[in-house]
């Protein structure tokens, strides 16, 4: 019997089937290049007589994104019923401000920090970036907001590891969430803008529990050694349409970048050869790990220089991390239902040790009785033939003649009187009789001694008598009681067996 459900030989196919996906995974889709070419729609975009509502989001932890598409990755998810502030739309996606608790990033180079934790932006067209609370999408950078000039004063909140500032969101930046998911709400609280975020008292707590990255873990900022001169920190140069930028911070030479370019394009061919040969190898042996560290260097790249190595790289960490989990998953499955067959196997052998019940089938005779001789075929010549008789009827009765064929005899001795089962080769019907007798030509006798065999008493007694198969029993001669009414061998007397 089969001790798996179905259910668990369905769910093991299905993590099988999954793996193989993940094992074959594509390079990044290119739908998520376009959003890096491009910024995300600034409010003005929507359009200038777009007037500002309330709106309640009808669906729970829904996806917040950097653009109005879901190529655009998500920055962070909202609760049911959080009140958002709408100041657009586009083609069925809302515009809204970001909820408190959310900030963006800034290129590190373009910022000048003071005494007061506040930075001071030192060049004109410096892009302010979407940044994500969701920890698989933390690294992410291509979407842009808003452009910000010289002068500009932005919030500091913490740093990243490589070369940017995180941000309070400036007043006019906006994020997107699909309609279907917001309800107008008219009689809300309005939206105020606090100096860091646009906030409701209807709910102060809009973010999901999902988003679990939380922006006081960053690093604060390193205060400057002059408090009476700000402090410019250097990191890696961003922005492509920098003309009006100080001479000290201008874009890099286009030789520089066409180089750059070749560079991490062999670098990237060769790393993706080597991986093709990585996911030949069996589930077990793949060693994905490495290859995340060969493409760390180019995703920290100046995506100035070279923005589409920098996002594929990006892509492609998060697929081999992805496929390093489905990997662990499958394996996990697989020994659970290794140790499954050992248990059914263990089982089946333990069942095994135990006996089991055998049945015997009876053997098959063609004919059963008492074996006594025969008075009327007694030729010395021909095939010699027996009686063999039911001791239960009163008086004795023929059942049947056995002939044994030529060459063979019976042993008399033993088989005479007793209870026999005969096995035949073949039979036909003794015709000329008081009553047709079959015949059968015997091929076997077996000498039944397990039973108890009732015959007909004397004449004159009170009952059948019982004799054990075995007994002797003698035979009357062929004049004795009215043969007739009996059959042409006549009735058949039997005596107690001896001491």
């Amino acid at each position: 019997m089969n001790r798996f459900p179905l259910s668990f030989a369905s769910f093991l196919v299905l993590i099988l089937v999954a793996a193989v996906s993940a094992q074959q995974s594509p390079a990044p889709p290119a739908a998520d290049a376009p959003a890096a070419e491009q910024p995300a729609d600034s409010p003005a975009d929507a359009g200038a007589t777009f007037a500002p509502y309330v709106g309640t989001l009808t669906g729970d932890n829904v996806y917040v994104r950097s653009g109005a598409a879901t190529n655009y990755y998500p920055i962070v998810k909202l609760k049911i019923g959080a009140p958002i502030r709408v100041v657009g739309e586009k083609h069925g996606w809302l515009q809204i401000s970001p909820p408190k608790g959310c900030f963006s990033f800034i290129d590190k180079t373009f910022v000048d920090t003071g005494a007061d934790g506040n930075g001071v932006i030192n060049g004109d067209h410096v892009w302010v970036r979407a940044a994500s609370l969701l920890p698989s999408h933390s690294r992410m950078k291509y979407a842009k907001q808003v452009r910000l000039d010289k002068g500009a004063i932005v919030t500091i909140l913490g740093e990243t590891d490589d070369g940017f500032y995180k941000i309070a969101p400036p007043k006019d930046v906006a994020v997107w969430v699909s309609g279907q998911f917001v309800a107008r709400t008219p009689d809300a609280p309005e939206f105020t803008w606090d100096g860091q975020a646009w906030v409701s008292s209807a709910s102060p707590t809009q973010i999901s529990d999902d988003s679990t990255e939380a922006i006081a873990e960053a690093p604060t900022p390193t205060e400057p050694a002059d408090e009476t001169a700000p402090t410019i920190t250097k990191g890696p140069q961003l922005e492509t349409d920098r003309a009006a930028h100080t001479a000290d911070s201008s874009k890099p030479a286009e030789a520089q970048i066409t180089a750059a370019r070749a560079a991490n394009q062999a670098l990237i061919d060769q790393i993706e050869k080597d991986l093709d040969v990585e996911l030949q190898k069996k589930l077990k042996d793949r060693r994905l790990e490495p290859f995340i560290e060969r493409f760390q260097p180019i995703a920290r790249q100046d995506q100035n220089a070279d923005e589409v190595s920098v996002l594929y790289a990006q892509n492609r960490i998060q697929q081999l991390q992805e496929q390093i989990e489905a990997k662990a998953a499958v394996l996990h499955v697989t020994q659970l239902a290794s140790q499954l067959v050992e248990t059914r196997q263990r089982s089946a052998s333990e069942r095994d040790t135990v006996l089991p019940i055998q049945r015997r089938e009876p053997r098959r005779y063609d004919v059963r009785g008492m074996l006594t001789k025969s008075f009327v075929f007694t030729s010395p010549v021909g095939p010699k033939r027996y009686r063999i008789i039911d001791p239960s009827s009163r008086p004795a009765v023929t059942l049947a003649y056995i002939e044994v064929p030529q060459g063979k005899q019976l042993d008399e001795d033993l088989l005479l009187g007793r209870y026999v089962g005969i096995r035949a080769s073949g039979k036909r019907i003794q015709q000329g009789v008081v009553r047709p007798v079959p015949v059968f030509l015997v091929d076997d006798v077996d000498l039944l001694g397990a039973d108890e065999v009732k015959v007909a008493g004397p004449a004159g007694s009170k009952g059948p008598q019982q004799i054990h198969p075995g007994a002797a029993v003698a035979q009357e001669p062929a004049g004795g009681q009215d043969a007739a009414t009996v059959d042409e061998e006549g009735p058949v007397t039997r005596e107690q067996p001896g001491p």
